[in-house]
C-alpha cells in the first residue's frame, strides 16, 4: 500500500520542459504571498503586544494600589517597556 501511494505522488521536482517565464511568474506570486503573510504576522504581533501592554498596565495599576504608589514600582515599569520595544524591533 505504501509503495503504491509513493508511486502515485507527482515528482517533487518541477518538470524540465516548462518554459522559464512560467517559473518566474510562480516565483513572483510566491514572493507576494510571503510579503502578505509577513504583513499579517506583523499585524497579529502588534495586536498581541497591545493586549499584553493592556494586561501589564492593569497588573501594574493593581500592584501600585497595593503598594500605595511605592517608588520601587517606577523603574520596573521602564524596564518592561524597553523589553517590549526590543521584541518589536527583532520581529
Amino acid at each position: 500500500m505504501l509503495t503504491n501511494c509513493t508511486l502515485a505522488d507527482p515528482p517533487a521536482q518541477a518538470p524540465t520542459h516548462t518554459p522559464p517565464t512560467h517559473n518566474q511568474q510562480q516565483q513572483q506570486q510566491q514572493q507576494q504571498q510571503q510579503q502578505q503573510q509577513q504583513e499579517q504576522q506583523q499585524q497579529q504581533q502588534e495586536q498581541q503586544q497591545q493586549q499584553l501592554q493592556e494586561q501589564q498596565q492593569e497588573q501594574q495599576q493593581q500592584q501600585q494600589h497595593k503598594q500605595c504608589y511605592n517608588r520601587k514600582q517606577y523603574p520596573q515599569q521602564q524596564q518592561q517597556q524597553q523589553q517590549q520595544q526590543q521584541q518589536h524591533n527583532d520581529n
